[in-house]
Parts: structure tokens; sequence; C-alpha cells
């Protein structure tokens, strides 16, 4: 009978064991401490933060700040988007990239009207499609051109 016993105690020191493992290691892969990753632009809202520059710390606001259509940006569920300057409203077609992270604009067209402001500096890189990289996160995307040593850093507005 001693045996049987020691079986038994064995058999619960292994099981116990086991399901403390398990349980580990199904919390710590259900922790939702960190940010998630945006996987697609798609659906998806931004407002400019600003221009930045690889070989600079500080990022160049855009005038008018007061205005709240001012440099937004929406990626519609399929291939297009649409934005608003400071004073025109664009649209255009992407193709992205999601694992090199590379993106390229298709097409592009808008109104035209006389941009103010830092209306130019927004737009240059959508006209000349000059836009070639991003990086995407939960509530930052960065949009690169010039060779990636600028971006523009909007802010997710969802």
């Amino acid at each position: 009978m001693k045996i049987i016993f020691e079986k038994s105690v064995w058999f619960t020191v292994i099981s116990t064991l086991c399901l403390v493992v398990v349980t580990l290691f199904a919390v710590i892969g259900c922790d939702k401490s960190e940010t998630p990753q945006k996987d697609t632009l798609r659906g998806s809202k931004w407002k400019l933060v600003g221009i930045g520059s690889l070989d600079k710390i500080d990022l160049q606001e855009l005038e008018p700040k007061d205005c709240e259509k001012c440099y937004t940006l929406t990626f519609d569920t399929d291939n297009t988007f649409q934005t608003f300057s400071s004073t025109n409203n664009l649209q255009g077609i992407y193709k992205a990239n999601y694992s090199t992270q590379t993106i390229q604009i298709v097409d592009f067209g808008g109104t035209k009207i006389n941009e103010f402001g830092g209306g130019n500096l927004y737009v240059e890189p959508f006209w000349g499609k000059a836009i070639q990289s991003f990086s995407l996160q939960a509530d930052e995307l960065r949009l690169y051109y010039d060779k990636n040593k600028k971006y523009l850093l909007f802010k997710s507005l969802e």
C-alpha cells in the first residue's frame, strides 16, 4: 500500500508542476501591457504632428495649427486615401508592402488652391510621389521621403 501512496503523491506533484508551467505560459502569452502594433493602413485616420528630418532633433510644426481639418490623412478600406492640406482636398491611390514597410503613391490629385502656412511643405511629398517607406505603430505613422531622410509624423485620430 505504501508504493501506491508514493505513486499518487508523485503523480500529484508532476501534475501540479505541469499545470503551473502551462498557466505561466498562458499568462505571459496573453500580456496586453505592450502597445499593439497595427498591421495595416486601411481604415485609419491620422493628424500631422510635424515634419521631421533624420539629421535634426526638432519637428517642424506647420501653420495653421488651430485648423482641425488641416493636415489630416485618411486611408480608406481599399488602397485609396484622402488628405486635406491648408486649403486643398486631395486624394490618391497607394501600394504598401507591410513586410518591407515600403509605400508607393501610384496616383495623386485634388484641388489646387494656393496653399498658405505650411501647406506646400505638406503636399510636396504627395504631389512628387516621393514617399518611399513608412513606419506604423499603434498611434504613430511616419511617411518617409527624400531618400528616407525626411518624414511626415502623424498621430492616430482613433
